[in-house]
Protein backbone atom coordinates (compact mmCIF):
# COMPACT_ATOMS: atom_id res chain seq x y z
CA UNK A 1 0.00 0.00 0.00
CA UNK A 2 1.50 3.19 -1.06
CA UNK A 3 1.76 6.26 1.40
CA UNK A 4 -0.92 8.29 -0.57
CA UNK A 5 -3.14 5.38 0.62
CA UNK A 6 -2.12 4.85 3.74
CA UNK A 7 -2.76 8.49 4.47
CA UNK A 8 -6.20 8.30 3.07
CA UNK A 9 -6.65 5.19 5.42
CA UNK A 10 -5.56 6.71 8.41
CA UNK A 11 -7.50 9.66 8.30
CA UNK A 12 -10.71 7.48 7.54
CA UNK A 13 -10.21 5.54 10.51
CA UNK A 14 -10.00 8.76 12.68
CA UNK A 15 -13.12 10.34 10.81
CA UNK A 16 -15.20 6.77 11.87
CA UNK A 17 -13.57 6.97 15.35
CA UNK A 18 -14.20 10.30 16.50
CA UNK A 19 -16.83 11.50 14.25
CA UNK A 20 -15.05 14.85 13.03
CA UNK A 21 -17.93 17.14 11.76
CA UNK A 22 -17.33 19.41 8.71
CA UNK A 23 -20.27 20.76 6.58
CA UNK A 24 -23.57 19.80 5.58
CA UNK A 25 -24.68 21.28 2.90
CA UNK A 26 -28.39 19.67 2.24
CA UNK A 27 -31.08 22.78 2.46
CA UNK A 28 -34.56 21.53 2.42
CA UNK A 29 -37.84 24.26 1.53
CA UNK A 30 -41.36 23.90 2.14
CA UNK A 31 -43.65 25.79 -1.57
CA UNK A 32 -44.50 28.89 -0.38
CA UNK A 33 -47.91 28.13 -2.65
CA UNK A 34 -49.34 25.82 0.41
CA UNK A 35 -51.81 26.33 2.39
CA UNK A 36 -50.83 25.72 6.40
CA UNK A 37 -50.27 22.41 6.89
CA UNK A 38 -52.88 21.13 9.24
CA UNK A 39 -54.95 22.02 12.28
CA UNK A 40 -53.40 22.31 15.87
CA UNK A 41 -54.82 19.22 16.89
CA UNK A 42 -53.38 17.39 14.16
CA UNK A 43 -49.61 18.39 15.68
CA UNK A 44 -50.93 17.46 18.88
CA UNK A 45 -50.85 14.42 18.16
CA UNK A 46 -47.74 13.74 16.66
CA UNK A 47 -46.11 15.41 19.60
CA UNK A 48 -47.99 13.07 22.01
CA UNK A 49 -47.09 9.76 19.84
CA UNK A 50 -43.38 10.91 19.25
CA UNK A 51 -42.99 11.31 22.48
CA UNK A 52 -44.50 8.16 23.56
CA UNK A 53 -41.62 5.65 23.52
CA UNK A 54 -39.27 8.07 26.01
CA UNK A 55 -42.47 9.02 28.42
CA UNK A 56 -43.52 5.63 29.13
CA UNK A 57 -41.30 4.09 31.54
CA UNK A 58 -41.67 8.00 33.47
CA UNK A 59 -45.44 7.24 33.87
CA UNK A 60 -46.32 10.30 31.98
CA UNK A 61 -50.19 11.57 30.81
CA UNK A 62 -49.45 11.98 27.58
CA UNK A 63 -53.01 13.90 26.82
CA UNK A 64 -51.66 16.94 26.59
CA UNK A 65 -47.89 18.41 25.22
CA UNK A 66 -47.05 18.75 29.08
CA UNK A 67 -49.55 17.07 30.91
CA UNK A 68 -49.34 19.72 33.47
CA UNK A 69 -46.31 19.17 34.87
CA UNK A 70 -45.20 19.06 38.64
CA UNK A 71 -41.97 21.73 39.47
CA UNK A 72 -39.78 18.84 39.89
CA UNK A 73 -40.39 17.52 36.84
CA UNK A 74 -40.31 21.35 34.93
CA UNK A 75 -37.10 21.20 36.98
CA UNK A 76 -35.27 18.15 35.38
CA UNK A 77 -36.47 19.01 31.84
CA UNK A 78 -34.93 22.86 32.47
CA UNK A 79 -31.92 20.87 33.44
CA UNK A 80 -31.11 18.73 30.20
CA UNK A 81 -32.42 21.08 27.95
CA UNK A 82 -29.48 23.96 29.76
CA UNK A 83 -27.06 20.31 29.75
CA UNK A 84 -27.33 18.75 26.72
CA UNK A 85 -28.87 20.92 24.36
CA UNK A 86 -27.62 24.65 25.21
CA UNK A 87 -31.26 25.41 25.65
CA UNK A 88 -32.21 28.43 28.09
CA UNK A 89 -34.94 30.30 26.28
CA UNK A 90 -37.06 30.58 23.45
CA UNK A 91 -34.69 32.17 21.14
CA UNK A 92 -32.12 28.95 22.45
CA UNK A 93 -34.79 26.63 21.21
CA UNK A 94 -35.83 27.39 17.91
CA UNK A 95 -32.12 28.12 17.17
CA UNK A 96 -32.17 24.23 17.97
CA UNK A 97 -35.05 23.49 15.83
CA UNK A 98 -33.72 25.05 13.03
CA UNK A 99 -30.63 23.13 13.42
CA UNK A 100 -32.47 19.97 13.84
CA UNK A 101 -34.92 20.70 10.53
CA UNK A 102 -32.54 22.16 8.22
CA UNK A 103 -28.81 20.86 8.23
CA UNK A 104 -29.16 18.13 11.00
CA UNK A 105 -27.65 17.44 14.12
CA UNK A 106 -24.18 16.94 14.70
CA UNK A 107 -24.57 13.10 14.59
CA UNK A 108 -27.03 13.12 11.26
CA UNK A 109 -24.14 14.65 9.92
CA UNK A 110 -21.14 12.93 11.22
CA UNK A 111 -22.82 9.64 10.09
CA UNK A 112 -23.45 11.00 6.41
CA UNK A 113 -19.70 11.37 6.59
CA UNK A 114 -18.90 8.18 7.88
CA UNK A 115 -20.90 6.51 5.60
CA UNK A 116 -19.60 8.14 2.59
CA UNK A 117 -16.16 7.37 4.03
CA UNK A 118 -16.84 3.63 4.31
CA UNK A 119 -18.25 3.04 1.28
CA UNK A 120 -15.28 4.78 -0.32
CA UNK A 121 -12.86 3.03 0.53
CA UNK A 122 -14.74 -0.55 1.90
CA UNK A 123 -16.01 -1.55 5.03
CA UNK A 124 -13.74 -4.80 5.03
CA UNK A 125 -10.52 -2.86 4.22
CA UNK A 126 -11.21 -0.26 6.98
CA UNK A 127 -11.95 -3.20 9.64
CA UNK A 128 -8.37 -4.91 8.55
CA UNK A 129 -6.78 -2.09 9.29
CA UNK A 130 -8.71 -1.08 12.42
CA UNK A 131 -7.06 -1.62 16.05
CA UNK A 132 -9.24 -1.62 18.58
CA UNK A 133 -12.56 -3.31 19.25
CA UNK A 134 -14.64 -0.24 19.74
CA UNK A 135 -13.38 1.00 15.90
CA UNK A 136 -14.34 -2.36 14.40
CA UNK A 137 -17.61 -2.18 16.72
CA UNK A 138 -18.68 1.17 15.53
CA UNK A 139 -17.77 0.66 11.31
CA UNK A 140 -19.89 -2.45 12.03
CA UNK A 141 -22.60 -0.22 12.75
CA UNK A 142 -22.38 3.22 10.63
CA UNK A 143 -22.26 0.12 7.90
CA UNK A 144 -25.21 -1.58 8.91
CA UNK A 145 -27.35 1.88 9.43
CA UNK A 146 -26.27 2.68 5.66
CA UNK A 147 -27.70 -0.65 4.29
CA UNK A 148 -30.51 -0.92 6.60
CA UNK A 149 -31.42 3.26 6.13
CA UNK A 150 -29.77 4.06 2.73
CA UNK A 151 -30.48 7.82 2.20
CA UNK A 152 -32.79 8.28 4.39
CA UNK A 153 -29.84 7.99 7.16
CA UNK A 154 -30.63 8.64 10.60
CA UNK A 155 -32.79 11.77 9.80
CA UNK A 156 -35.36 10.25 12.11
CA UNK A 157 -32.96 10.97 15.44
CA UNK A 158 -33.35 14.74 14.92
CA UNK A 159 -36.85 14.77 13.30
CA UNK A 160 -38.66 12.96 16.82
CA UNK A 161 -36.11 14.87 19.24
CA UNK A 162 -37.76 18.03 17.92
CA UNK A 163 -40.65 16.79 19.79
CA UNK A 164 -39.07 16.27 22.78
CA UNK A 165 -37.11 19.83 22.99
CA UNK A 166 -40.60 21.45 22.13
CA UNK A 167 -42.63 20.10 24.79
CA UNK A 168 -39.99 20.13 27.20
CA UNK A 169 -40.05 23.75 26.13
CA UNK A 170 -43.34 24.09 27.03
CA UNK A 171 -43.05 22.29 30.45
CA UNK A 172 -40.24 24.62 31.74
CA UNK A 173 -42.15 28.03 29.76
CA UNK A 174 -40.09 28.98 27.62
CA UNK A 175 -42.72 29.02 24.66
CA UNK A 176 -46.70 28.34 24.89
CA UNK A 177 -48.29 26.06 23.14
CA UNK A 178 -49.25 28.21 20.16
CA UNK A 179 -45.94 28.41 19.39
CA UNK A 180 -45.26 24.87 19.76
CA UNK A 181 -47.41 23.66 16.91
CA UNK A 182 -45.87 26.34 14.91
CA UNK A 183 -42.22 24.72 15.46
CA UNK A 184 -43.32 21.07 14.95
CA UNK A 185 -44.18 21.79 12.25
CA UNK A 186 -41.37 21.60 9.58
CA UNK A 187 -40.44 18.06 11.54
CA UNK A 188 -43.83 16.86 10.87
CA UNK A 189 -43.30 17.49 6.91
CA UNK A 190 -40.34 15.70 7.00
CA UNK A 191 -41.29 13.11 8.92
CA UNK A 192 -44.52 12.16 6.29
CA UNK A 193 -41.58 12.47 3.35
CA UNK A 194 -39.31 9.84 4.37
CA UNK A 195 -41.87 7.51 6.32
CA UNK A 196 -44.88 6.13 5.90
CA UNK A 197 -45.73 4.55 9.54
CA UNK A 198 -44.68 5.19 13.14
CA UNK A 199 -42.58 1.24 13.16
CA UNK A 200 -40.13 3.07 10.55
CA UNK A 201 -40.39 6.69 12.21
CA UNK A 202 -39.52 5.37 15.44
CA UNK A 203 -37.09 2.40 14.69
CA UNK A 204 -34.96 5.16 12.71
CA UNK A 205 -35.25 7.29 15.70
CA UNK A 206 -33.56 4.60 17.61
CA UNK A 207 -30.95 3.55 15.02
CA UNK A 208 -30.12 7.19 15.75
CA UNK A 209 -29.87 6.73 19.15
CA UNK A 210 -27.52 3.55 19.11
CA UNK A 211 -25.41 5.25 16.62
CA UNK A 212 -25.07 8.40 18.80
CA UNK A 213 -24.70 6.34 22.06
CA UNK A 214 -22.29 4.10 20.42
CA UNK A 215 -24.44 1.23 22.29
CA UNK A 216 -24.01 -2.25 21.51
CA UNK A 217 -27.83 -2.81 19.54
CA UNK A 218 -27.57 -6.58 20.88
CA UNK A 219 -26.68 -5.87 24.98
CA UNK A 220 -29.91 -6.57 26.61
CA UNK A 221 -29.25 -4.32 29.30
CA UNK A 222 -28.96 -0.91 27.72
CA UNK A 223 -31.26 1.58 27.39
CA UNK A 224 -31.39 1.04 23.54
CA UNK A 225 -32.46 -2.23 23.81
CA UNK A 226 -35.41 -1.60 26.64
CA UNK A 227 -36.56 1.23 24.69
CA UNK A 228 -36.97 -0.73 21.47
CA UNK A 229 -38.76 -3.77 23.61
CA UNK A 230 -41.55 -0.28 24.25
CA UNK A 231 -41.45 -0.13 20.56
CA UNK A 232 -42.30 -3.36 20.21
CA UNK A 233 -44.58 -3.80 23.37
CA UNK A 234 -46.64 -1.20 21.42
CA UNK A 235 -46.81 -2.84 18.03
CA UNK A 236 -47.77 -5.23 19.61
CA UNK A 237 -50.70 -3.61 21.88
CA UNK A 238 -51.65 -1.78 18.72
CA UNK A 239 -52.66 -4.70 17.04
CA UNK A 240 -53.89 -6.84 19.79
CA UNK A 241 -56.66 -3.25 20.43
CA UNK A 242 -57.62 -2.96 16.69
CA UNK A 243 -58.61 -6.65 15.99
CA UNK A 244 -60.61 -6.53 19.45
CA UNK A 245 -62.29 -3.29 18.52
CA UNK A 246 -63.12 -4.75 14.67
CA UNK A 247 -64.21 -8.07 16.56
CA UNK A 248 -66.66 -6.18 18.53
CA UNK A 249 -67.80 -3.88 15.74
CA UNK A 250 -68.65 -7.14 13.64
CA UNK A 251 -70.72 -8.66 16.80
CA UNK A 252 -68.17 -11.25 17.49
CA UNK A 253 -68.43 -12.97 21.23
CA UNK A 254 -65.41 -10.99 22.95
CA UNK A 255 -66.28 -11.31 26.46
CA UNK A 256 -63.35 -13.44 27.31
CA UNK A 257 -61.71 -10.81 25.93
CA UNK A 258 -63.29 -7.80 28.62
CA UNK A 259 -60.60 -7.78 30.98
CA UNK A 260 -57.71 -7.48 28.28
CA UNK A 261 -60.18 -4.89 26.62
CA UNK A 262 -60.26 -2.98 29.41
CA UNK A 263 -56.52 -2.67 29.82
CA UNK A 264 -55.96 -1.52 26.49
CA UNK A 265 -58.55 1.16 27.05
CA UNK A 266 -56.65 2.52 29.77
CA UNK A 267 -53.66 2.31 28.21
CA UNK A 268 -54.79 4.01 24.81
CA UNK A 269 -56.42 6.84 27.33
CA UNK A 270 -52.87 7.18 28.70
CA UNK A 271 -51.23 7.59 25.20
CA UNK A 272 -53.66 8.36 22.76
CA UNK A 273 -52.50 8.42 18.92
CA UNK A 274 -49.87 5.96 19.68
CA UNK A 275 -48.35 4.62 16.22
CA UNK A 276 -51.36 6.25 14.37
CA UNK A 277 -50.24 5.64 10.98
CA UNK A 278 -52.93 8.27 9.13
CA UNK A 279 -50.98 10.74 10.68
CA UNK A 280 -48.86 10.06 7.69
CA UNK A 281 -51.14 10.40 4.89
CA UNK A 282 -53.61 12.41 6.06
CA UNK A 283 -53.41 15.52 5.35
CA UNK A 284 -51.28 14.52 2.62
CA UNK A 285 -47.79 15.08 2.28
CA UNK A 286 -46.81 18.40 1.00
CA UNK A 287 -43.95 18.07 -1.29
CA UNK A 288 -40.46 19.47 -0.62
CA UNK A 289 -38.13 20.55 -2.98
CA UNK A 290 -34.18 19.68 -1.93
CA UNK A 291 -31.08 21.86 -3.38
CA UNK A 292 -28.04 20.67 -3.32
Amino acid sequence: MNITKKMKLCMALLLVATMTLANFNTVFATSETVDPYCGKETIRHWMTASTAIINYRRDRDLRSITAEDSPGRSLIFGVALAQSWDIHNADDLRRQVTRLTTTGGNQRISFAESAAIINYIGKETLLEYATTTTMRNRINLIAYLDEKWGETGIIGWDLIRVAHVVSWSVSVGYIDNEEAYSLMEPAIIQLQYHFSNWDDALDNWLDGYAYWSNMDMNNPSTSFTRRHTDLNNFRTTSDLYVRLRTLEAAGANIESHIERLNELDRFYYRFPNLLDNSLFSNPPIIDLQFTD
